[in-house]
């Protein structure tokens, strides 16, 4: 009877413990099926925690989570213990799958999704330490779906993480778009006022250039208008003395018109020249650059006279060179096509310029009593591009303001002499409106502008 209750007691005993295993089972299955579901690695790691927890009775779980082959910091159960030297024993000596703890007690697990490290779990003080061989091969059956599901939580979370910085991304983008639409607004209102500001100034640039122009035109007008006007005054004079002297006969007043109207006619043809001279091309025309040259001369001869200046013309296509307007000889080679008068008017104000430049050398001393002033102008032509260069003695630019030549309301003359604008209206005829160059360089005693124009 003792026997067969012996007997009954041990069979009583392995089905307790195959009780207890397939109820340890029956719980872990059930845990895993929502471990795999979680998509934070936080709570899955607390999730593995509590089924060691539940399954083990454990004085102690240790989970240390290894990201890009480099452990981070530990989650320790319970929360109070220092852990230091088991995590540092861990991560230094274990190097296996698995292994028991020498204690008996407990076990330590490598969790690897694929060859990829994921973390370390040591579990130690089980409350049954005679099931430690048990709870180690149920830990081994899950391992996989432990791994899976912190690949997936991690997975999810990189994916999460990317598709917030892309709405970061978004949000940030539409910031911009908005703050670049904003910026751009009040880039074109600032735009806009730059440019009616420009348009106002080139404008009123325009405006004191055709008055400066005007000043021009009348100086030359009286200029030229002395001489004729002196011969007049003699005419005048002399029918008073051939009256008196009992002269003034048919004959006589036949010679005083015919001198008269020659006089006056020479004066309206001055006016009608200048006039037509001054008035802007709306057309291109077809036209010879030496003789456009020589008839700025021509307005300007008197003044020449009266200053001593000399010049000359010089055609480096046919090595022709003329000391007088009169001797010019027009050459095709020479001709181009553009607007006429807005280029005369630029080859007018540089010989303007010149005439000042060697008035004032010579009122400073700086150009010898004998000698004359000089300006040359030279015109080539090469692969289809004129090259007008006008050069004089005029003592050059000094190389401090050369780079400023060509600004707005920038001159070296005094005051009263000059606007600082003849150049820099030139610079704009020649460059937008007629789409040449212009620039300048300094010679010995003096300056050298420089057209190019494409024919």
């Amino acid at each position: 009877m003792a026997m067969d209750l012996t007997s009954n007691n041990g069979e009583t005993g392995k089905l307790a413990v195959t009780d207890k295993r397939i109820a340890d089972y029956a719980m872990v299955l059930d845990l895993l099926g929502s471990l795999t579901e979680l998509t934070s690695e936080k709570v899955v790691i607390e999730s593995i925690i509590g089924l060691f927890r539940s399954l083990c009775a454990p004085s102690v779980v240790i989970y240390i989570p290894v990201i890009d082959d480099l452990p981070v910091e530990a989650i320790v159960f319970p929360v109070t213990l220092d852990a230091k030297p088991l995590v540092k024993d861990i991560i230094g000596n274990f190097h296996d799958d698995y292994s028991m703890k020498e204690s008996g007690s407990g076990f330590r697990l490598r969790i690897k999704y694929g060859e990829k490290l994921l973390c370390f779990i040591e579990v130690e003080g089980i409350a049954f330490p005679e099931y430690n061989y048990h709870y180690l091969n149920l830990s081994l059956h899950i391992v996989n779906v432990l791994a899976l599901s912190i690949h997936n939580a991690r997975t999810y979370e990189s994916f999460r993480r990317e598709i917030n910085e892309r709405k970061q991304l978004e949000i940030e983008l539409k910031e911009k778009t908005i703050q670049m639409e904003e910026l751009n607004r009040s880039l074109e209102q600032k735009v806009r006022k730059e440019i009616d500001a420009r348009r106002h100034k080139d404008q009123l640039l325009i405006q004191q250039s055709k008055m400066a122009a005007m000043g021009e035109m009348i100086g030359a007008i009286a200029h030229q208008w002395k001489q004729p006007l002196n011969s007049l005054s003699l005419l005048i004079l002399d029918v008073k003395d051939a009256y008196e002297f009992g002269e003034l006969d048919a004959g006589y007043l036949y010679t005083f018109v015919e001198r008269s109207m020659k006089e006056i006619s020479f004066m309206a043809k001055t006016v009608d020249d200048f006039r037509n001279f001054f008035k802007p091309s709306r057309e291109k025309e077809t036209f010879d650059l030496i003789e456009i040259t020589s008839e700025v001369f021509s307005m300007l001869s008197s003044q020449f006279n009266t200053n001593d200046i000399t010049y000359r013309i010089t055609c480096r296509v046919h090595n022709r060179t003329f000391f007088s307007y009169n001797d010019v000889i027009p050459c095709e080679a020479t001709q181009i096509t553009t607007y006429k008068n807005q280029l005369a008017h630029v080859i007018l104000n540089i010989i303007n310029n010149a005439k000042d430049a060697i008035i004032d050398r010579r009122q400073k001393g700086l150009l010898g009593a004998l000698e004359k002033g000089v300006i040359w102008v030279d015109c080539d032509k090469k692969d289809n591009v004129l090259r007008l260069e006008i050069g004089d003695n005029g003592g050059g630019v000094a190389d401090g303001v050369k780079d400023r030549i060509f600004e707005s309301y920038f001159t070296t003359k005094t005051e009263d002499k000059g606007t600082g604008i003849g150049l820099y209206m030139s610079k704009i005829i020649v460059e937008d409106k007629l789409g040449g160059k212009i620039h300048l360089r300094n010679v010995d005693n003096g300056s050298v502008f420089t057209l190019e124009l494409s024919v």
